[in-house]
């Protein structure tokens, strides 16, 4: 579970009840706020046992896989973790909704493709 938005999206769901589901791209010694998350958590998926190059991309997959709607965090920038997992929701027709990185960075900016509908009539932004 990486810092930042992550773990504010988890603490909000531990205070408010909420079930949540944790993604871990790899087994390790977790850091006590983690920890906190992976007691607190319904289900813990874990992407792989050890660490491994493709660890992220596989975790961040198997989320976008197993959700109805994708919340991304990003800073507008073609690039990264994020950029390919924005672009993966995008070819399985999730849809996703933005949260821009800070204010200075207009989210009416982000460089995407227009708007497309789905097979089921999501509309994809």
């Amino acid at each position: 579970m990486a810092q930042g938005a992550d773990q504010i999206f988890a603490e909000v769901a531990y205070e408010k009840n909420i079930p949540l589901i944790c993604a871990w791209p790899y087994e390790r010694k977790l850091h006590p706020v983690e920890q906190k998350y992976h007691d607190y958590a319904e289900v813990n998926y874990l992407a792989f046992h050890t660490y491994q190059p493709s660890c992220y991309s596989t975790r961040d997959k198997w989320m976008v896989d197993n959700c109805d709607i994708v919340l991304a965090v990003w800073d507008g920038k073609p690039v990264g973790g994020t950029f390919d997992t924005i672009e993966y929701a995008k070819s399985n027709y999730k849809k996703i909704v933005f949260f821009p990185w800070n204010e200075d960075f207009p989210i009416a900016h982000i460089p995407m493709d227009p708007p497309q509908k789905t097979p089921d009539g999501w509309t994809l932004y």
